[in-house]
């Protein structure tokens, strides 16, 4: 007598059963879950797991096009989750965890051409969340997590063409957030954040060509801020700060052509504020207070323009 084929449970998690590659454990402890396609076109490859506890789950593609890949994790204890697609072309790559307590999540791409790469994270607890691409042309590539608590981001690409890379995560304690690119050419680098506290924060790019890098914290207490580019040129530095109680916001740019540097705080209070060029040919560079909060001193502003020598703004 011969059986009916068993619907997975991920039918009913993610719609319904289209028998596209899918994996959907309840519980994986100790243990390995990995799916490896050579060839993905125009198809869908998942994994959803309830619970990982101190397992890997991996999904190695070596080309991705015009598809989708997720893992959808509920809880990741130390676990490994990562995607390593060779070549994503017009593609859709996400990892989405509820809670990552002491995992790492990863994400590494060779090639991602007008792709989107993405990892939503609700709770990352002492974790790493990383997305290391190597080539990024017109595509997209976000890390966004809710709460990150002595965890770290990072997003570490080679070259960001013509692409957007952002990190928006909504409170950052303790924690560490960092966007470190070799080369970003008409491209805009952020980190859009609400609450920074303890924690740090930075861009580091070595060349930054016609590009945009801003940092936009709402409250930042105790915490640092750093952007510190190699080569700006023809482009806009921004931090744009809310609240500065306490924290650290720095500029350490070496060689500013024709390019804007701006920090824009609405408050701080016994915080420091700094721009330290060490080239600044042609270029603006400014910071301007709104409000200091440091007793009887007055609302500042302060514009700073240096051709052809060292320019240094000093402490606000």
């Amino acid at each position: 007598m011969q059986t009916a084929a068993r619907t997975p449970l991920c039918s009913f998690l993610s719609g319904t059963y289209d028998g596209k590659r899918r994996r959907c454990p309840t519980n994986n402890t100790n243990g390995s879950i990995s799916i490896i396609a050579t060839n993905n076109t125009d198809g869908t490859i998942r994994i959803i797991p309830t619970n990982n506890t101190n397992g890997n789950i991996n999904i190695i593609a070596t080309i991705n096009t015009d598809s989708t890949i997720k893992i959808i994790a509920t809880n990741n204890i130390n676990g490994t989750i990562s995607i390593i697609p060779h070549n994503n072309t017009n593609g859709t790559i996400n990892i989405i965890t509820i809670n990552n307590a002491d995992g790492t999540i990863s994400i590494i791409a060779t090639n991602n051409i007008d792709g989107t790469i993405s990892i939503i994270a609700t709770n990352n607890n002492d974790g790493t969340i990383s997305i290391l691409p190597t080539n990024k042309t017109n595509g997209t590539i976000s890390i966004i997590p809710t709460n990150i608590s002595d965890g770290t981001i990072r997003i570490i690409r080679t070259n960001n063409t013509d692409g957007n890379i952002k990190i928006i995560p909504s409170n950052n304690t303790n924690g560490t957030i960092s966007i470190i690119p070799t080369n970003n050419i008409d491209g805009t680098i952020s980190i859009i954040i609400t609450d920074n506290t303890y924690g740090t924060i930075s861009i580091i790019p070595t060349n930054n060509t016609d590009g945009t890098i801003s940092f936009i914290p709402t409250n930042n207490t105790n915490g640092t801020i750093n952007i510190i580019p190699t080569n700006k040129t023809d482009c806009t530095i921004n931090i744009i700060p809310t609240n500065n109680i306490d924290g650290t916001i720095s500029i350490i740019p070496s060689n500013n052509t024709d390019g804007t540097i701006s920090i824009i705080p609405t408050n701080n209070t016994n915080g420091t504020i700094w721009i330290v060029a060490t080239n600044n040919t042609d270029g603006t560079i400014s910071i301007i207070a709104t409000r200091r909060c440091l007793g009887e001193e007055t609302p500042s502003a302060s514009v700073v323009k240096k051709r052809r020598g060292q320019g240094k703004a000093s402490p606000r």
